[in-house]
């Protein structure tokens, strides 16, 4: 038996229909981590867009502080954004690599931001630290350019990017045969931090 809903959906004066089909006495398939996240995320998208539609915000916490101003196209689908991403965003934090280039940054210089990046994923505090990669929206490539700088290139011989080429290109070898990850992607969901004047 099968029956057939037809959604009608209004947004930004777009038009979509969704016909979604319903099969009685059928399992249905368990999804896979990449549709999981695909779901999850399309959730997001309806609760900021139904945010926009209602001139409204939802969250499960008490907030303080709701920006408005002409520095937002929209306030509400900022402030909705926010509050998803808090909700649901998680990021792979790999294991591979060893210190000094990887898994660790200055922490109280100039470049300090990428160590203290660095630092708090690796902590296991993090909120947005994911417990296994399938359930990740981002993976996170812990390489210290600050440091790769200062241990490569000290003393100064080359202003040459070959090396730190060679090392991330590397780093992104190892991961990318030993995870599906980047290869699904080809490493478009894939970031590392680096600060630098």
């Amino acid at each position: 038996m099968c029956v057939m809903f037809t959604i009608y959906i209004d947004d930004f004066n777009r038009r979509d229909i969704f016909m979604i089909f319903l099969f009685r006495g059928q399992k249905k398939k368990k999804n896979s981590s990449l549709q999981r996240i695909e779901d999850d995320l399309s959730r997001a998208r309806a609760a900021i867009h139904e945010a926009v539609r209602l001139r409204n915000y939802t969250s499960n916490k008490e907030e303080t502080y709701v920006r408005r101003g002409p520095v937002y196209r929209n306030a509400y689908a900022f402030h909705q954004s926010r509050i998803e991403m808090e909700k649901r965003f998680k990021v792979w934090v790999y294991r591979e690599g060893e210190l000094p280039l990887i898994h660790g940054g200055p922490l109280n210089n100039i470049y300090g931001i990428e160590g203290q990046f660095i630092e708090e994923m690796e902590s296991g505090n993090s909120k947005f630290m994911a417990r296994h990669p399938d359930e990740a929206h981002a993976f996170f490539l812990p390489i210290s350019v600050a440091y790769i700088i200062n241990f490569l290139y000290r003393p100064l011989v080359t202003y040459s990017r070959d090396q730190l080429q060679r090392l991330v290109a590397d780093y992104i070898g190892v991961v990318s045969d030993k995870y599906p990850y980047w290869n699904r992607s080809n490493g478009a969901d894939h970031f590392l931090v680096s600060c630098h004047d």
